[in-house]
């Protein structure tokens, strides 16, 4: 599985609210790995939950994932955002077991400092393609 990783807000709504694909927790689709054979897009009235790890669960941040995610629900119903927030300290360690056992979230907050390790581990989707497809990218 890979895992897209959250750098803004913009990100967050191509990765978990702009995308077409979003299977369920790692079933493959959500990260466009799905097996052959599957498919890789929801339907539009298919039920989606998107699990996503916030790096830094505080209470001022915490506060403006949820509101972002609620956000992301009214305009499309048919998500539904997981939020789980890891502890920093034990945040690094979270994901590397979660990358070694191939039970990643769908969508992940990282600190840059961990962005080079998840890349060389395979763990990250690259945006560019939803981005490239995206219809508000010149808004």
């Amino acid at each position: 599985m890979k895992m897209v990783v959250v750098t803004s807000c913009v990100s967050m709504a191509l990765a978990g609210c702009g995308a077409e694909n979003q299977g369920g927790k790692n079933d493959g689709a959500a990260s466009g790995n799905a097996p052959n054979g599957s498919s890789t897009t929801a339907s539009k009235d298919e039920k989606v939950t998107l699990t996503f790890w916030d790096d830094k669960a505080v209470p001022n941040r915490t506060p403006f994932y949820q509101e972002m995610f609620k956000k992301c629900e009214e305009k499309n119903p048919n998500i539904h955002v997981e939020y789980v927030g890891v502890p920093q300290q034990s945040f690094k360690q979270k994901f590397d077991v979660a990358i070694a056992s191939n039970d990643t979230p769908d969508i992940g907050a990282v600190a840059n400092n961990y962005v080079s390790d998840f890349t060389a581990k395979g763990a990250l989707l690259a945006l560019d393609p939803y981005f490239d497809k995206w219809a508000d990218k010149t808004r």
